[in-house]
């Protein structure tokens, strides 16, 4: 059994409590309702998102990598943006960050990160922004907030890891989660947010067939087929579900931010192990560790000793991406980035989750102690 896994579900009883029976009372009024496809809990959901994200407009969508695919792609459509044409990325993201990217035809230009942080390495970033960048993808990695030292006029958030962290007005569009794992859980889900009502526009038809359908018809039309879209659209089950959790999205983060002040305290000072530097007020999706470069203890050693003790863990993202088989797909340049190499190679998270994981975090640290002995 495992004694400490990597996540655990979110879903609430009538006292607070992770029995789940409201979430699960939501979706069978919803199946008796008899309308289960997109429709109006979904509409609430996002109404009630955009508030809580600081946001205008809200686009629900079946997963978080769909947000990431609608938003690529209404950005491409409203700026004019090409297949060859740059896009800047992190070069520590998850896999569905950089696909509609490689979908849509972009160069992709990566630049390092920040080791404390994970986030860019803002420095490396000014540096790789030319007359050429037309796009720029930002990440908040593990829940840290990445706060980009320019504006520009196309910009991508991926806060799919990042609940809690509200949409920036310098930002075009903002793309959150709402997988099992993650802050809210509707078992699947996304949502993509935005000040800009041409882009939310753009957003609605891509997620269903490109279609005009419920856009305003002088604009529009009464039935065009506009762009290239997709069938991405939630279900209302997942909505209403949506709708339970987000009351309890304040609390779910003063349960994780609790935890972290613990992994802070019990992880900060260790010699061959470093953990990740808050930028702001981080939402934390996770507590990473990183090996550091030269030491003598290695992260296959401390991996192999959590799985004994049956606590799970998780590579850093997909790490370097450049390292994976997907990359033959992908037009990208790089310089020498020696920051994401490490954190591939030597980086890895446990999970965190709304309750106490004191308990966890001591058995951690002793284990942590025990590998390091004697080196």
């Amino acid at each position: 059994m495992v004694q400490y896994p990597i996540a655990k579900s979110s879903w609430v009883g009538k006292k607070g409590d992770r029995t789940g029976e409201c979430e699960m009372e939501a979706a069978v009024d919803v199946l008796r309702s008899g309308r289960t496809t997109m429709g109006l809990h979904v509409e609430k959901f996002e109404e009630q998102f955009a508030r809580s994200a600081g946001a205008q407009y809200c686009v629900m969508t079946n997963s978080g990598s769909s947000a990431n695919l609608i938003a690529t792609a209404a950005l491409c459509y409203h700026y004019g943006i090409k297949p060859g044409d740059e896009v800047i990325a992190p070069a520590l993201a998850w896999s569905t960050t950089y696909a509609p990217l490689i979908q849509y035809g972009l160069k992709i230009k990566l630049v390092d990160i920040d080791l404390d942080t994970l986030n860019y390495d803002m420095e490396k970033l000014k540096e790789a922004v030319s007359d050429k960048t037309q796009m720029l993808v930002n990440v908040h990695a593990l829940g840290n907030p990445s706060v980009l030292p320019m504006t520009w006029k196309a910009t991508l958030a991926d806060a799919c890891e990042a609940m809690g962290i509200e949409h920036n007005k310098n930002t075009s569009i903002t793309t959150y989660s709402t997988f099992f794992s993650h802050h809210i859980n509707t078992m699947e889900g996304g949502l993509a947010v935005t000040d800009d009502k041409d882009l939310y526009n753009k957003m609605l038809m891509l997620r269903a067939h490109g279609w005009t359908r419920d856009l305003p018809e002088e604009k529009y039309g009464d039935f065009n087929f506009v762009l290239p879209g997709y069938n991405v659209r939630p279900t209302e089950i997942a909505a209403a579900i949506g709708q339970v959790q987000l009351k309890w999205l304040g609390e779910f983060l003063k349960l994780r931010r609790n935890n972290a002040r613990m992994y802070k305290v019990l992880f900060g000072d260790l010699e061959h192990i470093q953990i990740q530097k808050e930028c702001g007020s981080s939402v934390w999706f996770g507590f990473p560790f990183i090996i550091r470069p030269g030491s003598k203890l290695e992260r296959i050693d401390v991996l192999a000793a959590l799985r004994k003790e049956h606590i799970e863990y998780r590579y850093l993202l997909a790490g370097d991406i450049r390292q994976h088989p997907m990359v033959k797909y992908m037009n990208y340049e790089s310089d020498e980035m020696f920051n994401v190499e490490i954190a591939h190679t030597n980086g890895f998270y446990l999970g965190n989750y709304g309750e106490d994981l004191s308990q966890q975090l001591l058995k951690v640290r002793e284990i942590f102690d025990a590998v390091s002995t004697g080196l």
